[in-house]
């Protein structure tokens, strides 16, 4: 069987987490710019049907101080310096150090309506921030 495994670098503008009671949230860096994620690819061949598989998966790590607050992992984020390294880009093979959480105090956590929680509402509407709650004082508000 014909495998191979490589780094892929996922981009995000934000990510919406579900955690505590169903609760979503808007999770950005502090600065708006886009983010991406760590991940891996696989694509091989398989050997009943020989079709090939194409799959990949985000890389997580134990939760920063803010995503902490609402769940006990998140994914890696890649900072943007560190991605050609990520992505093999350069001489480095080890990688351990880029595999840890990304500073809280780079990101901002915003609760948003249940609204998004239902694929029928579809607009901008969506992502607009709910009444602070002191839950995340500190974090982006």
């Amino acid at each position: 069987m014909n495998r191979k495994i490589d780094h892929v670098r996922i981009g995000s503008g934000a990510e919406l987490g579900f955690c505590r009671n169903q609760m979503p949230f808007d999770v950005a860096l502090e600065d708006n710019r886009p983010f991406a994620f760590a991940g891996l690819w696989e694509a091989w061949k398989n050997r009943v049907t020989q079709e090939w598989v194409f799959s990949c998966t985000i890389i997580t790590t134990e939760a920063n101080e803010l995503i902490g607050q609402i769940h006990n992992r998140m994914p890696l984020i890649i900072d943007a310096e560190d991605q050609a390294e990520w992505l093999g880009e350069s001489d480095s093979d080890d990688l351990t150090d880029l595999l840890k959480p990304f500073p809280a105090n780079r990101m901002k956590i915003l609760e948003i309506s249940t609204l998004v929680n239902n694929p029928k509402n579809n607009d901008a509407s969506l992502l607009e921030p709910i009444p602070a709650l002191k839950f995340f004082e500190g974090y982006g508000r």
